[in-house]
């Protein structure tokens, strides 16, 4: 079977879900299909992606949308997939909204020009859309295994490469317990590292320090934007901040599992509600045994489960997040159990080959 996927920016850093996404599932379809890439790139960055790709470098952000109208109908016909697979952007707020919409209906469009099926596969979106409103624009929209109502799923699932993390049984905490925050933006601009602070809740666990550091714990923040001095020195310098310098540690892209291995606590203070998003760091982190608080929104209940896989705090309330972590870096059976819990969960529940089977059966139920 030909299956081509069609993406808007899939290139390095690879620290953004939607990015990893389809670089794993195309690896994994490329098992057992034949798989190809229609991508772009973004000025400086590469794609070395593990299956035969067509890319172009794009700056202007809407040249990345009119490269991928002009070379979809070509590699159609040259390449004759079974199935397209479109991961179109996730943001509609703003321009973003007509552009990203418009989009997503004229790949459709130039796909039942070519008589090929095309799946809208939306790795997440933003409050500012629903998929009620999307759906009539595509012929076939499909979102995550958490989105009830829809009968198009597929589980967003990452690649474990069968390694499971060793875990000792923890019978203590250790004397200065490390926090991580963690968030994909690579562009280097201050707009974006506002959007870390206060989109991406980084201002919450901002706030928590002082409380935090009165316990011997360090934080580490890796967002790749911060390999820019002075974006790092904004923040450190932000009015949110409360932690010593000796105690934050800032850091650009970080490799995963390793990150995880260096840290006690994983901590995803997202502010605001969305209507579809699955982070791939909550799952990565819960794969790798790190525990997990997060915010406490609907979009992300079921990660949860109840409190037995992560925990949770109101949005923006640091003072309700510093007593979570401070009860829990206490409470070692607690604690060893939200990361036994979390591993099990989304090893079971959220790997890429599940991912690969639920597109396919799509496929099949569709013919």
């Amino acid at each position: 079977m030909k299956i081509l996927l069609v993406a808007p920016e899939i290139c390095s850093p690879w620290t953004e879900g939607r990015k990893r996404f389809v670089r794993d599932l195309g690896f994994a379809l490329s098992k057992e299909h034949d798989v190809m890439l229609l991508c772009t790139k973004a000025k400086g960055q590469t794609t070395d992606f593990p299956v035969p790709y067509k890319s172009a470098e794009r700056g202007w952000g809407p040249s990345h949308l009119i490269f991928l109208h002009k070379a979809i109908g070509p590699i159609i016909k040259n390449f004759k997939p079974h199935l397209v697979c479109h991961f179109p952007y996730a943001t509609f707020q703003h321009i973003y909204k007509p552009a990203n919409t418009w989009t997503m209906w004229n790949v459709d469009r130039l796909c039942r020009r070519h008589s090929v099926p095309c799946f809208t596969i939306m790795y997440s979106i933003s409050k500012e859309a629903t998929p009620e409103m999307l759906k009539p624009w595509v012929s076939h929209l499909v979102l995550n295994q958490f989105s009830s109502g829809y009968e198009k799923k597929v589980r967003l699932g990452i690649c474990f490469d069968n390694k499971m993390p060793i875990l000792e049984h923890r019978k203590d905490i250790p004397r200065h317990p490390k926090l991580l925050f963690m968030a994909g933006m690579w562009q280097q601009t201050r707009k974006r590292l506002k959007y870390v602070i206060e989109r991406r809740g980084l201002s919450t666990l901002l706030r928590a320090g002082k409380k935090l550091t009165g316990t011997g714990t360090q934080l580490i923040v890796a967002v790749p934007l911060l390999k820019n001095p002075k974006l790092r020195n904004l923040l450190l310098c932000d009015p949110n901040n409360t932690w010593p310098r000796e105690c934050i540690k800032l850091t650009g892209e970080v490799t995963v599992p390793d990150i995880f291995k260096r840290v006690d606590l994983f901590i995803f203070p997202y502010a605001r509600e969305e209507s579809v998003f699955i982070p791939t760091s909550v799952i990565e982190s819960m794969a790798w045994g790190t525990p997990v608080v997060l915010s406490d929104h609907a979009f992300l209940s079921n990660l949860r489960q109840g409190g037995k896989t992560a925990l949770s705090f109101p949005p923006g309330d640091s003072n309700k997040l510093t007593s979570i972590i401070a009860d829990l870096l206490n409470d070692t059976d607690k604690y060893n159990t939200l990361r036994e819990n979390g591993i099990r969960y989304v090893r079971e529940e959220m790997s890429i080959e599940e991912s690969c089977k639920d597109l396919l059966s799509l496929y099949k139920h569709l013919l």
